[in-house]
Formats: structure tokens, C-alpha cells, sequence
């Protein structure tokens, strides 16, 4: 499903640069209004889960309330896209706060319920994953531009999903864009590389 909403953000690049005004604004219309109907019916789909719920008790590992908070200003019935809006626009900064949290744990993904050593190794492993992933976005070159827009999205389409749940207890939400990642971490890496050499061979001259 991730692969979706990425092909268009790729194609809304490309007529953005080939100035297609009239496609983009269409085709970005219809498809916006498909995933709005289709979002909308899927969260008034029969079931117990309430999409409010881990907003009312502030998950940010699902399944896992933090606290009930009883001051939020709700919807009679949140189980909506109108409803998901109205919670966001009252209630701004628990909304903000929530997310921040879930953005954390997400892409921290160390927890308090592993070991030491568990959660050394993660960081270890994924933090300097994430300090070359900026390098390979941001010190990219431009015939490179489109792959890293499209691997940055897809990055953030997936941890706004999350802001607007929560994240999973044992990390596995991270694992789709861990990919997207090692990409933008391999071409930042490379960057690196290329740098070091054009530096040595200034000084070898």
C-alpha cells in the first residue's frame, strides 16, 4: 500500500518540473478524494478499535495506555476523518506532544523493556544508519534528486501513519523503510568517500 501513494508523489514531482499544471492539479484532486472516501469508509468499518482511543490514553507503544486524559476536547464520534480533524484542530498540543513521543520511539526504536546490550547494539547499528541517510539526502547529487525524494517520502509517509496510531511494541514498523534508510545512508556513505578522495588527491598534487 506504501508503494501507492509514492508512485504518485513521484509523478507529482516529475510534472511539477515539466510545469503540467493541469495534469497535476487533476490527477492530485482524484487522488486525494479517492484516499479520503476510502480512508473515511475504513475507519467507520464495523470492529472495537477506536481510532480516538490511543489519543484518549496517550499510547505510544500500542495496546500499552500511558494515562486517561479526560480534558481533550472529542467528537461525538471519532471513528471519522472529520472526527481525526477535529480532535487535531482542538487539540493542538497533546496532538503535537503525542506524536513527538511515537515519532521517538519510532525511529529511537531502543526500549525500556530491553536489555542494556539490546539497546546499545540498536544504536550502534541505526544511528549512525541515520546520520549518513541525512548526508546522502542533503549532499546528494542532482541527478539523484528524484531517487532521494522518493525514498525520503516514503520514510515520512510511513512515520505520519504512525503519529496518527502508534508505534509497535517490538520495533516492527521500522522494518518497511529500512530499506529507504540504507539507501540514503549508501549514498551518503558514498558522498563521504568521494570527498575524502578529492581531498587526497588535492594534497597528493
Amino acid at each position: 500500500m506504501l508503494f501507492i501513494p509514492l508512485v504518485l508523489i513521484w509523478y507529482v514531482v516529475k510534472w511539477i518540473r515539466e510545469k503540467k499544471w493541469i495534469i497535476l492539479f487533476s490527477t492530485s484532486l482524484v487522488s486525494l478524494g479517492a484516499f479520503a472516501l476510502i480512508l473515511n469508509y475504513a475507519m467507520q468499518g464495523e470492529g472495537e478499535f477506536e481510532f480516538l482511543k490511543p489519543f484518549i490514553e496517550e499510547h505510544i507503544i500500542c495496546g500499552v495506555p500511558q494515562a486517561l486524559n479526560n480534558s481533550l476536547d472529542l467528537p461525538a464520534d471519532g471513528n471519522s476523518i472529520q472526527g481525526l480533524l477535529y480532535y487535531i484542530f482542538h487539540n493542538p498540543l497533546h496532538f503535537v506532544r503525542l506524536s513527538l513521543q511515537k515519532l521517538g520511539a519510532f525511529f529511537g526504536i531502543t526500549r525500556s523493556y530491553y536489555s542494556p546490550i539490546h539497546n546499545l547494539a540498536i544504536r550502534l547499528f541505526f544511528y549512525p544508519l541515520y546520520a549518513f541517510a541525512l548526508v546522502g539526502l542533503f549532499g546528494r547529487r542532482k541527478r539523484n534528486t528524484e531517487i532521494a525524494i522518493f525514498l525520503f517520502f516514503g520514510i515520512v509517509l510511513l512515520a505520519l501513519s504512525v503519529t496518527l496510531t502508534c508505534d509497535d511494541w517490538l520495533n516492527r514498523f521500522i522494518m518497511p523503510v529500512l530499506p529507504y534508510i540504507i539507501l540514503l545512508a549508501t549514498a551518503g556513505i558514498t558522498f563521504f568517500i568521494a570527498l575524502i578522495e578529492k581531498r587526497r588527491s588535492k594534497n597528493t598534487t
